[in-house]
């Protein structure tokens, strides 16, 4: 099983990643997006796959773990996007989604099926 930690800019609204994911061994190299719109204030993920720039899925929010471990893509397992995880990194911070100014407070963990 490989995992990613997703590196966030604290101070950017709109951010792409590109990583390589082998979820069930079907090896996909995508480009998630992590963005923030300010009309919801939530953080959404959006999932393309290289090199075509086909749009698998998009705004997914990033909800935090809480108490449990809750793999945000469980529901959309037949894509075969694999797992992400939102992790606050302080206990008081458990059950609170990420803020536009809060993301650092958190690990976004990517990767095949991690739950």
């Amino acid at each position: 099983m490989t995992t990613f930690k997703l590196q966030v800019d604290p101070d950017s609204a709109w951010q792409a990643r590109t990583l390589t994911v082998s979820p069930d061994g079907h090896t996909q190299t995508m480009r998630v997006e992590l963005r923030f719109l300010s009309y919801t204030g939530k953080w959404y993920l959006s999932f393309f796959r290289l090199p075509e720039g086909e749009c698998l899925l998009a705004h997914v929010p990033l909800v935090a773990c809480g108490q449990y471990i809750n793999d945000l893509l469980d529901l959309f397992g037949y894509k075969n996007l694999g797992s992400i995880l939102c992790l606050p990194l302080v206990s008081a911070m458990r059950g609170v989604d990420p803020a536009e100014d809060t993301l650092i407070q958190y690990d976004i963990l990517w990767g095949d099926y991690i739950v």
